[in-house]
């Protein structure tokens, strides 16, 4: 065989061996890979209920996807009142509490979920019926109680809470007012006042108005015929009452004619939230729609050219994006990323030329082919999800598109030329109407960003979307931080009363998940400190610091404090952290800003120790108090932002001490009422042992 082999070698040299490839060339694409995209079929029902079935018998579950197609609602002063009745949908009937109905679906283990505009179901195919009992119950003996609202009320508003403290939560908020304005559905926004607002009976008159069959998809997904669908659908749906649903029309919001630079002041902030967006109206059935979507991705909708220039070439941020979306209503494009302060203009120069570019320069052959492969990849991708050929049906309907539009989705994708794109981005980037949207730190970043406005001027939004006047706001030349801190301490009962202090001992309480928690705070000079939560007489966390030492535990056991946390930790144990600022060398303050803290202008003032931000203080310019601290918490998880508000001061003998505090840490959001503060009792030392 060896001797066989040899001699085909001499016969044939080249034709046994494996042909030479020229590895410096990319291969020539191919055509466009035809892919099942799968069936499905549809009926509907005499009340108007659309269904589209997709059978997929490779798992033995079934699941129920409910879509209303509405028009979006004008809520006015009740804004967050129609998504309010989307979460109470599902929390009870005529005949079950939501913990009856709670029990029942994980009894059968299945998922179900309720929106302002439809519902989601799904369970094993064995339990089919059961769960087709309970989302018809739900949806067909609905009914909305008082307790259950109270609830969504109060989570709203910690959810709201976190949102106004976190930069990328901020910067969704606010930019939906300035993409659509506030006489648009999508520029309104909850606000505590509008969730206060909020009845049950709007709630059911939402769920009542909106909820109709005649305006409803139900695509049904899983292990499943068309044959049992239609009985089970039927059977449980066909009851369903229709009925007219308002259909409002509201004027398109229009983008900018010039560009336009906005700032959200966050005086912390040590990045920047950069958004370059403006309204655009774009939808699947229009002819340059696949066109646009390749435009967008090789943008930024993947690690293209936003990534690439503002990460991978001047390392600006770990990751910088773009979308272009589309609603039946309005959609949007947005650029994004995360910077820091210093080069927060040179990431909105670097955005805006990249835009600048896809519109000019024709996109090389080897990059359009790039982009190509990328979202040829991801469709097909998306084709093993049944739950995507549901979409699709859908979509179809709600867009009317052609009844090919998917099938032939990569054929007309792969047939796009670069011209084509070209044209598209000349239609929908544009970055010369644009609003460049900052929340970030102003004294550090806006005068950098006036170059960018068409007028060279900011404008400034509070954390609901109000446009303010800061034009004032900047510090007089005569006022520093000791002068703040002097007039706190002389507004809380002055430094002589304050000094005849030698320990603290103050009671509070919260609720934490409908549980009432029990907090104490033990301070003592010069500078110990011992916080203990407990619930139920358990104690669930403590934090001691006996002058030198720190220590947290909790559930997940000890921590000794080191670092960042230390410095934090002895800072707070001054037991009036104001005059250890004023008298101790180690610290240094300075006034940055004045800031708006709800109804009232404070001066924000920045505590450092070793060049190391400790804490931002706010006081108020008129009284003097200290209302609002932030400061970076060290977590397991990492740094977390704490945001605490004071207010009710009362005196306790010569000296005033807040009686409500607002604390926002991470996801939570908590009220904590002081019930008493108790000054030298004498407190016993064994308080801050550290072990």
């Amino acid at each position: 065989m060896k001797n066989i082999i040899s001699i085909l070698l001499i016969l044939f040299p080249f034709s046994l061996l494996p042909a030479q490839i020229d590895r410096s060339k990319a291969p020539e694409p191919g055509t466009a890979p035809t892919i099942n995209i799968g069936d499905y079929e549809s009926f509907t029902l005499d009340n108007g209920l659309q269904v589209f079935v997709v059978e997929n018998q490779k798992i033995p579950r079934v699941s129920y996807s409910l879509r209303l197609d509405l028009n979006p609602v004008k809520e006015g002063d009740k804004a967050g009142y129609v998504n309010t009745a989307g979460q109470l949908l599902g929390t009870g009937t005529t005949n079950k509490t939501k913990a009856e109905i709670d029990q029942a679906i994980d009894y059968i283990g299945a998922n179900v979920s309720t929106s302002a505009n439809g519902l989601y179901a799904s369970s094993l195919k064995k339990h089919n019926n059961q769960l087709l009992e309970i989302v018809s119950e739900i949806l067909l003996e609905a009914e909305f109680r008082q307790e259950e609202l109270d609830k969504i009320i109060q989570q709203k508003k910690s959810g709201l809470a976190y949102t106004k403290n976190d930069p990328g939560g901020l910067s969704n908020r606010v930019s939906n007012v300035l993409l659509y304005g506030n006489d648009h559905p999508f520029g309104e926004l909850e606000t505590e006042a509008s969730l206060d607002n909020i009845t049950l009976e709007d709630c059911k008159a939402y769920f009542n108005s909106h909820y109709r069959p005649n305006k409803a998809y139900l695509a049904v997904v899983g292990d499943i015929t068309t044959e049992e669908a239609k009985e089970n659908v039927t059977r449980y749906f066909g009851a369903w009452e229709k009925g007219d649903v308002p259909e409002p029309v509201y004027e398109t919001p229009e983008k900018p004619t010039e560009t336009e630079v906005a700032i959200v002041d966050r005086s912390e902030s040590v990045q920047s939230v950069i958004k370059v967006t403006y309204p655009v109206d774009i939808k699947p059935n229009y002819n340059d729609y696949i066109a646009a979507r390749i435009t967008n991705t090789l943008l930024g909708g993947g690690i293209f050219r936003l990534f690439k220039n503002l990460r991978e070439e001047h390392g600006y941020t770990y990751g910088a994006y773009s979308n272009l979306s589309h609603s039946q209503e309005i959609g949007h494009f947005t650029a994004s990323a995360n910077v820091r302060n210093e080069v927060t203009d040179s990431a909105v120069y670097e955005i805006l030329y990249e835009m600048e570019r896809i519109r000019t320069e024709p996109v090389p052959k080897e990059e359009l082919k790039g982009v190509k492969t990328y979202l040829t990849g991801n469709f097909a991708l998306s084709l093993e999800n049944p739950q995507t050929i549901a979409r699709f049906a859908i979509n179809s309907a709600i867009y009317n598109l052609p009844s090919n539009f998917y099938t032939n989705y990569l054929k007309n994708l792969n047939a796009i030329t670069a011209e084509e794109l070209q044209k598209a981005a000349q239609k929908y980037i544009l970055p010369g109407q644009a609003y460049i949207f900052i929340v970030g730190k102003k004294s550090e970043i806006a005068d950098k960003l006036k170059r960018f406005d068409a007028d060279s001027t900011i404008t400034y939004y509070d954390e609901n979307g109000n446009i303010i006047d800061l034009s004032g706001s900047a510090v007089p030349a005569d006022i520093e931080a000791v002068q703040v801190i002097e007039k706190y301490i002389e507004a809380i009962g002055g430094k002589e009363n304050l000094k005849e202090i030698s320990d603290i001992k103050t009671h509070m309480h919260m609720e934490m998940q409908g549980m009432k928690v029990d907090v104490t705070l033990y301070k003592q000079k010069p500078n110990r400190f011992n916080l203990t939560m407990t619930m139920n007489g358990q104690v669930m966390s403590q934090q001691i610091y006996d002058g030198e030492k720190g220590v947290a535990s909790g559930m997940q056991g000890k921590q000794n404090m080191e670092g960042e946390m230390l410095n934090q930790i002895e800072y707070e144990s001054y037991l009036f952290p104001a005059l250890a600022v004023l008298e101790d060398d180690v610290y240094e303050a300075n006034i940055t800003n004045i800031e708006k803290v709800n109804d009232s202008e404070a001066y924000v003032v920045e505590i450092k120790k070793d060049d190391r931000l400790i804490s931002t203080e706010y006081f108020d310019k008129n009284t003097g108090y200290k209302i609002k601290s932030t400061a970076l918490v060290k977590t397991p998880q990492g740094d977390v932002k704490q945001v605490t508000t004071f207010s009710d001061y009362q005196k306790v003998g010569n000296v005033k001490f807040p009686y409500q505090l607002s604390q926002t840490m991470g996801p939570g959001s908590y009220d904590i009422i002081t019930d008493e503060v108790v000054v030298n009792e004498g407190i016993a030392a064994d308080k801050f042992k550290v072990d």
